[in-house]
Order: structure tokens, then C-alpha cells, then sequence
């Protein structure tokens, strides 16, 4: 008699990870909501290691892309606004850029 299999967690973990997911594009709350889910996925350690890696890239590839994103946002401001917060005079071409 062989002992019975305990249900597995892989199914539902493989289809919370999209395997193009880095690649796909995100706005940044729709990435930082992704990158909490796998951080909850990677805490409960019930993943397998391989899908524990894929899960790790796929956080490490939307972290970036978020400081990234707000690196421009910072830059854009920047133009805008001036690094001492006063109202910058606007140069059209900047902006377009």
C-alpha cells in the first residue's frame, strides 16, 4: 500500500505566474500589487524550488522596472516643478522628449 499524496500548492501557484509577466505592461500600482502577491507566495515557502526561482526573477525584473518608473517620474518632476520645488521655466522640447 502506497502512502496517499498530500494535495500540492503547484497548480495554483503556476497559475498565479505568468511566465512573461516582466515583459508585460504593468502600470506601476498593477506592478507593486504583483510584486506583494510573490513576495506572500515566496514567505509561505511552500513553493518548489524551481518555481521558487522563477517566482524570485519575476520579483528582482518588477522591482526594477518600479524604481525605474518612479526614477523617471522623479526626472519629469524635476522639469517640471525644479529641484528646489519652485515653478521651472518650460521648455516644450524637454517635455516631448
Amino acid at each position: 500500500m502506497t502512502p496517499e499524496k498530500k494535495p500540492s500548492n503547484d497548480s495554483l501557484i503556476d497559475e498565479q505566474v505568468p511566465q512573461d509577466a516582466p515583459e508585460q505592461d504593468f502600470s506601476y500600482e498593477e506592478a507593486i500589487k504583483r510584486l506583494e502577491e510573490i513576495v506572500t507566495m515566496l514567505e509561505r515557502g511552500d513553493a518548489p524550488l524551481e518555481q521558487s526561482m522563477t517566482l524570485f526573477r519575476e520579483g528582482i525584473a518588477l522591482a526594477d522596472r518600479c524604481a525605474n518608473m518612479l526614477l523617471q517620474m522623479k526626472e519629469e518632476l524635476t522639469i517640471l516643478v525644479g529641484e528646489d520645488g519652485s515653478e521651472a521655466a518650460l521648455d516644450m522640447k524637454e517635455i516631448s522628449d
